[in-house]
């Protein structure tokens, strides 16, 4: 499914834009200008990182899937060495790429608030060891601030078989219905900001194994939905992609009206407006992926070069990029404007990704299949 690997890599720079977007924000948003907030929310779909790591969810529990749903499943000790290799190996090594940054440029003038959750140490042997081991509770900030979505990756891709004969034993409903407990059960266990503490940490998973779950319903029903496709008229093909696009890009803005309007309150935590706003992700990520798989204009657009080469390094590009934006505005800082440093990251970033992509995560990916 070439589609899925290029709607994954789009999705992946998403997450390079907005990186660069949190890093120039001001830490006070209220600042801006009006014509300023107008812009950003327009661009918004652009920069929409937060909401691709949902759909990355999604995808995994759908790609994860095939294999069982076509009778191919592996014994489970060949399934998690391989699944081991897949996103370990790379990790690591970006790993010792961001450290090489850190050894550099610790400490430098921040640049905001959100500049300093990362690099503000020398290394810390016990830190750098928390890493290499990986699934645990530690400041997974510090070095690589992505990795904390291939912790969750990880955890759930331990227990990913058991998932999902789970949910072909307990049919599509109950396990709709299961999704929705275990992300209520983390909205009512998760402190109001989400943190690093073990009780977010542990408990978050839950909610982000329901995207897994969704990635599952929608994998084992892909045959019926494209035949529904084919019958339905373009108008509620185009209907469908807009709705998933505007749910996707802007899920906050509904999670926060929603919320507002079931507990009649103007307060808001960041975590329930997170989970909640996750589920229009969700929704939207599965009508999106549907949309790619079925939808002639997506997939002449998805199955270009340039959507080939973002599919391809999609990975890399997602591990690498922080320690090249980090070092980037740590080394220029303020003397050399936004507007020049942003094609100058974009670019490094692509670059840097599609090496650490021939370099790194290629022969991890030949190696998990000799397995």
């Amino acid at each position: 499914m070439p589609e899925l690997d290029s709607i994954r890599g789009v999705a992946s720079l998403t997450v390079v834009f907005l990186h660069f977007h949190d890093m120039w924000m001001p830490d006070n948003p209220a600042s801006l200008a009006s014509w300023q907030s107008g812009l950003l929310t327009l661009l918004k779909p652009f920069y929409s990182g937060g909401e691709a790591v949902i759909l990355f969810f999604v995808l995994s529990g759908l790609v994860l899937s095939m294999p069982y749903l076509k009778g191919k499943g592996q014994p489970y000790p060949k399934y998690l060495a391989r699944r081991i290799l897949r996103i370990y190996g790379p990790y690591l090594a970006a790993l010792a790429l961001a450290l090489c940054g850190v050894a550099i440029w610790h400490g430098h003038a921040s640049h905001g608030a959100w500049s300093n959750i990362s690099w503000t140490q020398p290394i810390s042997p016990l830190l750098v060891l928390q890493h290499v081991l990986f699934v645990g509770v530690y400041n997974n900030h510090e070095y690589d601030f992505v990795i904390w979505s291939l912790i969750q990756e990880m955890r759930i891709s331990i227990i990913f078989p058991f998932l999902f004969l789970l949910s072909a034993r307990i049919g599509a409903k109950l396990s709709v219905f299961l999704a929705i407990v275990l992300s209520a059960t983390a909205l009512a266990v998760v402190p109001s900001f989400p943190d690093l503490s073990a009780r977010y940490n542990l408990v978050i998973t839950l909610h982000y194994m329901a995207f897994f779950i969704a990635g599952i319903l929608l994998a084992s029903r892909l045959d019926k939905i494209k035949l529904w496709w084919a019958k339905t008229s373009s108008v509620t093909h185009w209907a469908i992609a807009i709705a998933s696009f505007t749910a996707y890009a802007y899920d906050m803005a509904f999670s926060l009206r929603l919320v507002k309007l079931v507990l009649h309150s103007t307060s808001v935590t960041p975590s329930t407006g997170s989970i909640v706003a996750n589920w229009f992700s969700c929704l939207g990520a599965i009508g999106l992926i549907i949309v790619a798989l079925n939808g002639r204009p997506a997939k002449r657009l998805l199955t270009t070069a340039p959507a080939h080469f973002l599919g391809r390094i999609s990975y890399s590009l997602y591990l690498v990029h922080p320690t090249v934006l980090l070092a980037l505005t740590y080394a220029c800082g303020d003397r050399i404007s936004m507007w020049i440093q942003f094609p100058v990251y974009v670019t490094l970033a692509l670059v840097i990704g599609w090496l650490f992509c021939k370099i790194v995560e290629e022969p991890f990916i030949k190696l998990s299949r000799s397995v």
